[in-house]
């Protein structure tokens, strides 16, 4: 293991080559392009509506409306910027074998180029989101200035995630097999597709080991 210091100026030495690899990235998933990008934030909208078309149906006296679609968005775009960087992040290392091997460079920077890619995918989904909030009728004012506090929050333990889950799949390759189950769980344990005051109180103790649990419910 080299010594933090000196790793951590290398990797601050070859930042540029994160974003390089995360456009590279982009490219190769078509998010570059208009339909691309358009899929990207479709998808999680698409999810929305099946979402609150099963609530509606399930919960009697649930809220409905574009209240409740927009309240579905916010956690879904939420989450899936987590999801993200944690599914890229995973596989970052082992799919940049060749590279590692020909390039002499901090092994950190490919889950940080994943990380990087997956908040350039999801940048334009905040704006969307943000028209649906207006549409709505949901609450403006001070609150929303607490937002870039939560959204870097969520950004620093989604990069820990997606490094803690690069490394499992280097010592364990089934590891990128299971994590689709793993992350569709962890979405349905979190506040996504429901609020944090309908858990019951004996339930959140557990649930708050989540930890994107807090930052979600904050959204």
């Amino acid at each position: 293991i080299p010594p933090v210091g000196d790793y951590l100026r290398n990797l601050w030495l070859r930042r540029q080559l994160a974003y390089q690899l995360a456009r590279t990235e982009l490219k190769g998933r078509n998010l570059d392009t208009f339909f691309g990008q358009a899929w990207n934030i479709m998808n999680p909208i698409l999810l929305g509506l099946v979402y609150y078309l099963l609530l509606t149906f399930l919960q009697e006296g649930s809220s409905s409306g574009l209240d409740r679609i927009a309240l579905l968005l916010a956690g879904l775009f939420a989450f899936y910027f987590s999801r993200s960087c944690i599914s890229l992040g995973a596989t970052s290392v082992t799919s940049g074998s060749g590279l590692l091997l020909n390039t002499s460079f901090p092994t950190m920077l490919l889950p940080l180029s994943s990380v990087v890619s997956s908040l350039f995918s999801h940048a334009s989904a905040l704006s969307v989101y943000g028209v649906f909030h207006v549409l709505s009728g949901q609450y403006l004012g001070v609150n929303l200035v607490y937002l870039p506090l939560i959204f870097f929050l969520q950004l620093l333990i989604s990069t820990g995630l997606a490094l803690v889950f690069a490394t499992a799949t280097v010592y364990f390759r089934d590891t990128s097999r299971f994590l689709p189950y793993v992350l569709r769980i962890w979405m349905y344990l979190s506040p996504v597709i429901f609020l944090k005051d309908r858990i019951p109180e004996s339930a959140q103790q557990w649930l708050q080991l989540n930890p994107l649990f807090g930052l979600l419910a904050a959204w």
